[in-house]
C-alpha cells in the first residue's frame, strides 16, 4: 500500500512538472508571436524611412503616396506626417480626411526622443500624451536621413484599440490550449 502511495505521489508530480514546462513553453512562444505580430505593425515606417536613406529625396507626392498605402493597410495608423528638422510638420497624411488633425509639437521630454532617434537611428515608439490625455494612441517616430545629413522625421500616429484589434483578429491564440 506505502509503495503505491509513493508511486502515485512521484508520477503526480512528474505529471505536474510537465504541465509546468508546457505551459511556460507555450508562454514563451505566445509572447513571441504576439511581440512580432505588434512590431509588424509598427515598422512601416521604419522600412519607408530606410527607403529613404537609400534613394534619397523623391519627389514629395511619391513620399505622401507611400504613406497613404501603408495607412490604408496597417489598420493600426491613423495618420503619417513628416516633419523638418525642428519637429515642423511639412506634410501629413490622415486615415479620415475630414477628422481635424492636432498640429503636433513634442515637449521636452519629447523632444530628447527625437535626439535619441537622430543619435541612434533607431525608430522608436512613445506614448501620444502631448495630443492624446487618454493615452489611446503611440507616437512612431523614424529618422529620416540622407547622404547630405538629416532630413527630419517620419511621425506616425497610432491607434492602440486597432493595433491590439488587428494583432488579436487575427486569432494568435490558435494552437494553444490552456
Amino acid at each position: 500500500m506505502f509503495f503505491s502511495l509513493v508511486l502515485c505521489i512521484n508520477l503526480l508530480s512528474s505529471e505536474n512538472e510537465k504541465t509546468r514546462q508546457f505551459i511556460s513553453k507555450n508562454a514563451v512562444n505566445f509572447s513571441k508571436e504576439l511581440g512580432s505580430r505588434i512590431e509588424a505593425q509598427l515598422l512601416p515606417l521604419d522600412r519607408l524611412a530606410r527607403r529613404w536613406r537609400k534613394e534619397g529625396r523623391s519627389a514629395r507626392a511619391k513620399w505622401e503616396e507611400d504613406a497613404q498605402v501603408y495607412i490604408d493597410h496597417f489598420s493600426s495608423y491613423e495618420s503619417v506626417e513628416r516633419l523638418d528638422g525642428d519637429y515642423s510638420v511639412l506634410w501629413s497624411i490622415l486615415k479620415n480626411k475630414g477628422e481635424i488633425q492636432i498640429r503636433y509639437r513634442p515637449s521636452k521630454s519629447a523632444e530628447r526622443v527625437f535626439q535619441l532617434v537622430e543619435k541612434t537611428g533607431n525608430t522608436l515608439v512613445i506614448p501620444a500624451s502631448e495630443t492624446d490625455p487618454n493615452w489611446n494612441r503611440l507616437h512612431v517616430v523614424s529618422l529620416l536621413a540622407g547622404q547630405k545629413g538629416i532630413d527630419g522625421y517620419l511621425l506616425g500616429t497610432v491607434s492602440l484599440t486597432h493595433l491590439i484589434d488587428s494583432v488579436l483578429l487575427d486569432n494568435p491564440f490558435q494552437g494553444y490550449s490552456f
